[in-house]
């Protein structure tokens, strides 16, 4: 995407996009308050990089434009990048086809729960680990929620006999159930 023709369009863009993806992240409709919670997004107030509401409102005018560092803490609090908040690319990344970052998460905690509930209840950090990234990379590729959770409770009982068979080697996870 072409840089913006002026400053003052640029500081225009990047404002939209930072409301934009701020009202997505926090599920809101009404952009009333969000310069607050747009600051607040920055980090506790006082610490380094926290950008206060006058400076968020500069931004919302158009007369300033957050600094790198502040686009970097936004952009990966809300789940886009760098270049689509300063304008510089169409699509914001993270998204599309797939649905907002949040929700393959919480899908991917439910189904990773529930399996390591019914089957590895005595699991290691690792197990645990394997199930999460195997779950959200279903998700990622497109399964349903549901067929998700039914290839991985396949998956996990051959992963659960190999680790118990390296667990008896005495190379593999120890804590298998």
């Amino acid at each position: 995407m072409p840089r913006p023709d002026s400053e003052e369009e640029e500081k225009r863009i990047i404002w939209e996009r930072i409301l934009e993806t701020a009202l997505r992240h926090h599920r809101r409709t009404k952009v009333y308050g969000m310069q607050k919670v747009i600051s607040a997004d920055t980090g506790p107030e006082g610490s380094a990089g926290y950008v206060g509401t006058a400076a968020v409102s500069k931004w919302a005018k158009g007369k300033s434009k957050p600094e790198r560092e502040t686009l970097r803490k936004l952009s990966d609090l809300y789940g886009v990048s760098m270049a689509y908040l300063s304008g510089r690319e169409g699509a914001p990344s993270g998204e599309g086809q797939y649905g907002p970052p949040d929700e393959l998460l919480r899908q991917a905690g439910d189904i990773t729960e529930l399996v390591v509930s019914e089957l590895l209840p005595n699991g290691t950090a690792d197990q645990f680990l394997w199930v999460m990234r195997r779950a959200h990379d279903l998700l990622l590729e497109g399964m349903e929620e549901k067929a998700a959770r039914g290839e991985l409770v396949l998956e996990v009982a051959r992963k659960k006999r190999e680790w118990q068979a390296a667990s008896n080697d005495s190379t593999g996870p120890k804590a298998v159930d």
